[in-house]
């Protein structure tokens, strides 16, 4: 009801002030006809009306305002800085004095807000987290005064402390495989958040996308992972073969494993040290080219 008179109030004004402007246009219209121009009332109230329009079409941004949709506009009143006033979608007048910015626009779709983070587990290794924080803009009066750097930082905080006490907590293989686990739990953090009073927005949804070790132990673990297989099949060819040596067989098995771009003269030991050799050799990129140029060198 209050705001509802507050709009009543700007259409007085307004329609005030375009109908004093308008009796200002007819009486100036009125004495230039009466410096001896002629044409009657008629022609001097019909100038009156286009002095009138002349007038209306630069003052009348200052009395409208038109917010698209999904927005909401805030404004300055100038008479008093701290006062603020937010109009919705549509078509609204207002007073002159209150300010309007294009920075004041603001969207109140949803917003998610992207994070990814590295956090330690006990047990050694950081586990890197993404996730997500859907949040909307309720009160956009409150939004404005906190501003959206405080408040991403206010909920990157709080999940950035949920996440990285559970994740010492659990270590990093439990953290990886209970992730549905801990997205319920930061979920339910969020929902008992008080954010619309002191924020001015909602939070709608928490998402956990992935945790997952850091890129240098993930290089690791494959490594390993390779080192394991290569071994495996390398065993295969001299169970099956035994006039294949270790060398050979480490050579066969590295072109059933797929690569084809190994340096050609990288193994020249045996056994470990075969083995050793081939992983230097994957982990230098050695490629056919430069293969290609040991051979050709060699000729």
């Amino acid at each position: 009801m209050l705001r509802e008179m507050e709009q009543m109030g700007k259409v007085g004004f307004a329609l005030a002030y375009f109908l004093v402007l308008l009796a200002v246009s007819i009486a100036i219209s009125l004495i230039v006809f009466s410096w001896g121009f002629g044409g009657g009332e008629l022609n001097a109230f019909i100038l009156g009306i286009v002095i009138w329009l002349f007038w209306m079409k630069p003052t009348l941004p200052d009395f409208l305002v038109s917010v698209p949709e999904y927005t909401v506009l805030v404004t300055v009143n100038l008479l008093r800085e701290d006062q603020l006033e937010d109009y919705r979608t549509g078509i609204h007048f207002r007073y002159p004095w209150e300010q309007v910015k294009v920075g004041n626009y603001i969207n109140t779709r949803l917003e998610p807000m992207d994070r990814e983070e590295d956090y330690p587990a006990r047990d050694g290794p950081k586990m890197r987290v993404k996730w997500q924080v859907h949040f909307q803009i309720v009160n956009a009066v409150t939004f404005m005064k906190v501003g959206l750097e405080t408040i991403e930082t206010f909920l990157t905080g709080i999940g950035s402390g949920l996440l990285g006490a559970t994740i010492y907590k659990k270590g990093s293989k439990r953290s990886k495989n209970q992730q549905q686990q801990i997205e319920v739990a930061l979920t339910e953090k969020f929902a008992n958040l008080k954010t619309i009073e002191s924020y001015g927005v909602e939070v709608t949804k928490v998402v956990l996308v992935d945790i997952d070790y850091e890129d240098t132990v993930q290089k690791v673990l494959a490594t390993q992972f390779v080192a394991k297989k290569v071994k495996e099949i390398g065993k295969d060819f001299r169970e099956g073969q035994q006039e294949i040596n270790p060398k050979d067989s480490l050579n066969a098995a590295m072109i059933i494993h797929g690569d084809y771009t190994k340096h050609i003269n990288e193994v020249e030991g045996e056994g470990g040290n075969a083995l050793a050799a081939l992983l230097m050799g994957m982990a230098q990129g050695g490629g056919r080219k430069q293969g290609n140029e040991k051979k050709e060198g060699k000729k």
